[in-house]
């Protein structure tokens, strides 16, 4: 896709010509010669479909289309987010009044948290892990992810700054590796092999339990009358 700039050499509508496409070209052409360009490319995804992280282990996989084209480079991946508590537990949150999505009974920390993996083109693709801890006495809650940043470097280049006062990722004494409760991990993982159970077959007679008259003129009935049952009724016990 390409866009063209207008007769002041300025980018007309470039944000609204490439906004929902997935590529663009750019094509820039000077009259003189020039000292540097720089030229900055800001990606927004659905904030749903973001990889993020939850309480527990969670294992991250980088992977490429094809990652000889990436020669001599290398690829970097950064996540950034702030650890959490809540304060009660989850089956508490509705008697108390409260609500998981607006994040009541939980408090997070200011303090960053950055884990930063460098790839070169041999490693790809590859995992590793993020251990979201919680503290002991305190119940998970997802972290608040800051920033997921995958960026390209050359040979000799250094990535991108991360936050100053960013801690490293670790899991230490005084926290424990707790998940959340169902139904917040359902999706992360295949469901269970179906259990094939062995079945039963018996044949039951028909028997009269209930009837029921359009008017109020009932006859007497002895408590329990059979009916004739020439086919039995058949049922069969087992997975559905």
């Amino acid at each position: 896709m390409l866009a063209d700039s207008g007769d002041d050499g300025k980018m007309q509508q470039f944000a609204i010509t490439v906004s929902g496409k997935y590529a663009c070209l750019l094509r820039l052409s000077f009259s003189k010669p020039i000292t540097s360009l720089y030229i900055e490319i800001i990606v927004q995804h659905n904030r749903c479909a973001l990889p993020y992280l939850s309480p527990g282990e969670n294992k991250v996989v980088v992977s490429a289309a094809d990652p000889r084209a990436l020669g001599a480079n290398k690829l970097v991946v950064t996540y950034a987010y702030c650890l959490g508590v809540r304060q009660v537990p989850h089956e508490d949150l509705c008697d108390q009044g409260a609500e998981l999505a607006r994040g009541h009974k939980a408090n997070w920390s200011d303090i960053p948290t950055v884990v930063q993996k460098v790839f070169s083109a041999s490693d790809i693709p590859a995992t590793f892990d993020i251990a979201i801890p919680t503290q002991k006495g305190k119940y998970p809650v997802y972290p608040r992810m800051l920033f997921l940043r995958r960026e390209v470097i050359a040979p000799g280049q250094a990535p991108m700054p991360i936050p100053e006062s960013a801690l490293p990722a670790k899991a230490g004494e005084g926290v424990q590796l707790n998940t959340l409760p169902n139904p917040f991990m359902i999706g992360i993982a295949k469901p269970p092999k179906r259990v094939i159970r062995p079945t039963n077959t018996r044949e039951l007679p028909l028997e009269l339990s209930h009837v029921v008259w359009r008017d109020n003129e009932q006859p007497e009935l002895p408590r329990q009358s059979r009916l004739p049952s020439p086919n039995p009724v058949r049922l069969r016990a087992g997975n559905a």
